[in-house]
Formats: structure tokens, sequence, C-alpha cells
């Protein structure tokens, strides 16, 4: 004797979350407030790049030294010490870069060019 077995249904349950969207609003507005006190704080002269940085031109220099170069690197902490307000240590670094016997014209030309504009440049405030 068969017997037909009756299908089991069974029910699934939804596992959504309930729709909470005042507290999407309230952390938002949480988010909102804990980045605002820091905008807008900066004085209206104040700036992050040193005082005589902007007048310093080394687009010459960084395209007489291919970027394959040893020589490149110095270029490169040139950039670094200018960018940390360190006249001092850039220039050294140019003195290095400008005893170096194997460069050609063009190469002591932007050296002396961008030891000029150092020279030349106001020298931030310590």
């Amino acid at each position: 004797m068969k017997t037909t077995r009756k299908p089991v249904e069974i029910e699934v349950a939804r596992f959504a979350p309930p729709r909470r969207p005042a507290v999407a609003w309230a952390l938002l507005l949480v988010m909102l407030i804990a980045v605002c006190p820091g905008v807008g704080c900066r004085k209206a002269g104040s700036s992050t790049t040193p005082a005589g940085r902007s007048a310093i031109d080394l687009t010459k220099l960084r395209q007489s030294f291919p970027s394959s170069t040893v020589d490149f690197l110095s270029v490169n902490r040139i950039d670094l010490y200018l960018g940390a307000g360190n006249f001092d240590g850039a220039l050294a670094e140019l003195n290095k870069l400008a005893a170096n016997p194997r460069l050609n014209a063009a190469q002591k030309q932007a050296v002396n060019d961008a030891v000029e504009q150092i020279n030349k440049a106001p020298k931030p405030a310590r």
C-alpha cells in the first residue's frame, strides 16, 4: 500500500533589519558635528608651505636630471628640504650636486639657477 505524502510547508523568516531612518539621520548628524569644528580654523594668511618656497621653481633642475640617474635622488632631497623650510639643507645638497665632475653645462647652469633662487627667496621664520 502506497501512502502519499503531503508537502511540508516551511515558513521562511525574513531577516531584514527594521527600517529606522531616524537612527540613520542621527548618526549622520553626529558625524557632521564631529567634523565641523576643524573646518575654517586656519587664519587668513596662513599656509602650510614655507614662506619662500613658492618663489623657488625647480622645473629646470628636474628637467636637466633624468629620473634614472643617482643625481635625481639629490634633486628629490632638495625638493624635500625646501618643502620643510630647510633652506640650508637644500643649499648643502645643491653644493654637493654642483661638485659632481660628471655634470654637463646645462646641469651646472640649472644648479646655479636653483642656488640663486634659494638665496633670493625670503627665509622662513623659525
